[in-house]
């Protein structure tokens, strides 16, 4: 498991909080009050389906159209880019690639046509590219309660049902469709992939903030919106900090269903580049808003694309040495990741596609399970060679053993002895047959670095990522990654938890990992590191909802107290008493 580089969380929110509060206002100085606020468009009645109410054209092959939104409870404005094809063959229907803008988006036009020369970029490009005009410090979702009376700030609704409908039925587009953005457009673009995985083929993100539930991001996005417009608050948008709504917003918690899809990814360091005026300090430029906002966009980047490369998710990268948060970068990527956006599209259809896309949030009720897939499975039979994972049945530690391994002491494991790597190793018996079995365990685990050796309750073998554990009772069962360096800083077998009894399980919240044990179950997540829960705290934990319940992430391991024991978690902690075996739950 990779974990990515990340502030120390005792400083992120203030730093966090610092970087993005610095909104581009420098880097796009003639945006005005009188253009961010307030959301553009005509206000209207809307009711039913989604109507054009007005067309104008800006040349022969830039179009603005205002669509009535029933989502929105308003008119919006949306500009399109036409292909060179579009009037001489209207027999053909066009790919559509959806470009957003950043927090300070205008209320008349687009960033994208105003600061950078698209119309010429795309010019004998063969999509429609389409500019939704307006949603400043929007984030382009949902809003749980809009901050604006005329207006229901439903983009997510709009973006990928309203809208491809109606270019659907009247401007010819088809069912091949891309999403990309700019900063806050960037996030945007990817959570709506995420969302709505069927609507898009590509998905870019140009300095995006692709973490946005890591200590103090929920802080900094709050400060960046109301810097723009003084009367949102990113609670109204996604409700409390760390909330399902947040982690269901969040691009790295969600990479994997990303799979499959062409994707761009790009931020500069900040540092000074070929676009950039320096400062009188080497490497820092003159616009230190500019520096300090990519510096965020290159972090949240880098913890986003370390998650995908765990989900085993491809996609183009490209983090450049230097450069700011600026224009001038945002159209030297979007020109990089053009051939890949048009090979994705691909070229226009013969006929049309009906407009009759239906809106599912597919990401709404993940957060209300608890971590209980590793539970369901082990309800089944084994299951038979070549599938992913062996599924278990139920383990229940022999008294003898839960005896013992509560016995043990937390800072003292029974020590072991590891052997030297041997380039000549082998797996035999059944461990062999483990990795035989299951081809994706054994690509995961990689070659083997030691024979076999003992440990306490049983044997085990080193691997290039990780080890396999084996006993009579609880079978081969392989351990990777940050959770294995986690168990095995602990003591391994020879620690509170003893030998593993299921595989690495990604929890429902989809924030980090879990594994069994023997004598409890040990977490990881990129926030919160590594921590073990067992016992009597287990079970209530589990009653709770694990990870997805209230308390949220374990945060501790278990302690000694007078009574008993107690573990922390984010949002609380459980006491166990000992005398009446016990555990309490109490509120942060």
């Amino acid at each position: 498991m990779l974990r990515p580089f990340r502030s120390a969380r005792a400083t992120s929110t203030i730093v966090a909080a610092s970087l993005l509060i610095a909104t581009p206002a420098v880097v796009v100085p003639t945006l005005g009050a009188h253009n961010i606020g307030p959301m553009a468009g005509v206000f209207a009645q809307a009711a039913g389906q989604p109507t054009i109410t007005k067309t104008k054209w800006l040349s022969d092959r830039h179009v603005a159209i205002w669509i009535n939104s029933p989502a929105m409870k308003c008119v919006r404005q949306v500009q399109l880019l036409l292909p060179p094809t579009f009037k001489s063959n209207p027999r053909l229907s066009y790919p559509a690639l959806y470009l957003l803008d950043g927090m300070r988006a205008a209320t008349s036009y687009s960033g994208w046509t105003k600061y950078t020369d698209i119309i010429q970029t795309v010019d004998k490009a063969e999509f429609i590219t389409v500019l939704p005009i307006g949603g400043a410090a929007s984030f382009y979702t949902n809003w749980e309660k809009s901050p604006e009376p005329k207006n229901a700030m439903q983009w997510e609704k709009f973006l990928t049902v309203e809208l491809p409908n109606v270019l659907r039925n009247h401007w010819r587009v088809n069912k091949s469709a891309g999403v990309a953005g700019l900063s806050m457009g960037g996030t945007a673009a990817v959570n709506l992939a995420e969302r709505h995985p069927s609507l898009y083929r590509f998905v870019g993100s140009y300095s995006g903030y692709l973490d946005t539930s890591s200590d103090g991001m929920g802080e900094a996005i709050d400060q960046a919106m109301r810097e723009v417009k003084p009367k949102y608050h990113a609670t109204q948008m996604w409700g409390k900090y760390q909330s399902a709504n947040w982690r269901a917003h969040d691009p790295k918690l969600h990479v994997d269903r990303l799979s499959g899809k062409s994707i761009y990814i790009s931020a500069g360091s900040g540092n000074t580049g070929p676009y950039d005026k320096p400062s009188q300090v080497e490497g820092i430029p003159e616009n230190t808003a500019a520096y300090t906002l990519e510096i965020l966009s290159h972090l949240t980047s880098k913890t986003f694309v370390s998650a995908a490369e765990q989900a085993n998710v491809r996609m183009t990268v490209k983090f450049r040495p230097s450069g700011t948060h600026s224009w001038p970068y945002w159209q030297f990527e979007f020109k990089q990741s053009l051939p890949q956006i048009a090979k994705a599209l691909g070229l226009p259809t013969v006929g049309t596609t009906p407009g009759n896309i239906q809106y599912n949030d597919s990401l709404s009720s993940y957060a209300k399970h608890g971590d209980s897939t590793a539970q369901s499975a082990q309800s089944a039979q084994p299951a038979k060679s070549g599938k992913a994972t062996p599924t278990r049945k139920p383990y229940h530690a022999p008294a003898k053993v839960a005896a013992e391994l509560n016995k043990r002491n937390p800072n003292k494991p029974i020590p072991y002895k590891t052997p030297k790597n041997n380039s000549k190793c082998k797996t035999v018996g059944d461990i062999k047959k483990y990795l035989k079995g299951y081809p994706a365990i054994a690509k995961a685990a990689g070659h083997c670095q030691t024979d076999e050796y003992a440990v306490p309750g049983g044997r085990a073998q080193n691997f290039e990522h990780g080890r396999i554990f084996w006993s009579p009772g609880t079978g081969a069962v392989l351990v990777k990654g940050k959770v294995d360096e986690a168990y095995k800083k602990m003591g391994s077998s020879g620690s509170v938890l003893g030998l593993p009894v299921d595989e690495e399980h990604k929890t429902h919240d989809k924030r980090g990992y879990y594994q069994d044990f023997q004598g409890g179950r040990l977490y990881w997540s990129f926030q919160n590191g590594a921590h073990w829960v067992r016992g009597t705290i287990l079970d209530k934990y589990r009653q709770m909802g694990y990870t997805s319940g209230k308390l949220g992430w374990p945060t501790s391991n278990e302690k000694a107290t007078k009574k008993g024991a107690v573990s922390s978690f984010e949002h609380g902690r459980i006491e166990w008493t000992a005398k009446n075996n016990t555990a309490k739950y109490y509120k942060k």
